[in-house]
């Protein structure tokens, strides 16, 4: 685990998953809830369902947690925020809540 991997986890109880092709964050937060906090992958790995991978490891985590709903957010104001709401459609997440900087979807397990 990188030593920024190891931060986050130690500042935000947050587990991490990481590979040379990206990281994901994600925490429980509550009995049936994960919820998945940021996801990273590579420029050159992009495009190869490698978030819908790492989603999929989060998702079977929180299953496996007895988790029975998978939760994400985007915010519209950074960068490639258009292809995020994108991916996050095609992974089957619905839009629950917006505000002006933070769009969150959910997706039942």
């Amino acid at each position: 685990m990188s030593l920024y991997s190891q931060y986050i986890s130690e500042r935000s109880n947050e587990s991490i998953i990481e590979s040379d092709r990206g990281f994901v964050s994600f925490k429980r937060i509550d009995e049936k809830t994960m919820y998945m906090v940021d996801m990273y992958v590579v420029p050159e790995h992009r495009q190869l369902s490698n978030a819908k991978k790492m989603a999929d490891i989060v998702a079977g985590i929180a299953k496996h947690d007895g988790c029975t709903r998978l939760l994400s957010s985007v915010v519209p104001s950074t960068n490639n925020a258009t292809a995020s709401v994108k991916l996050h459609i095609a992974y089957g997440m619905s839009v629950i809540g917006a505000s002006d900087d933070l769009i969150m979807f959910g997706k039942d397990l």
